[in-house]
């Protein structure tokens, strides 16, 4: 439903913006909410291929490793995040929510 939504007006908004990052990086999330692993991965590596220290992608990463249930990868991508993601708007909720991942 609402994902597979979402999934078709970020594709018509990257259409538009095609290296606008938060865009391809919100692709990945609805992929991911969706199920489709390999297509996370492909926005994850479209991101890196933008920006080699892409804070999007390193989150991304993250949120998958922990849908994987891939502790060690989470808390990689975590330190990766909390290294390159200092200026987005959203990097204390972020590092808050995710803090956990430092005591495992």
């Amino acid at each position: 439903g609402n994902y597979i939504e979402a999934t078709n007006c970020l594709r018509l908004a990257r259409k538009l913006n095609p290296k606008k990052k938060d865009i391809i990086a919100h692709l990945g999330l609805a992929y991911l909410h969706q199920n489709h692993i390999d297509k996370t991965l492909a926005y994850c590596d479209t991101l890196f291929r933008i920006d080699k220290a892409a804070p999007e992608a390193f989150l991304l990463k993250m949120m998958l490793s922990i849908k994987l249930n891939d502790t060690t990868n989470a808390k990689l991508n975590f330190a990766e995040y909390k290294k390159y993601g200092q200026e987005r708007s959203e990097y204390k909720q972020i590092i808050s929510q995710y803090k956990f991942l430092e005591e495992l």
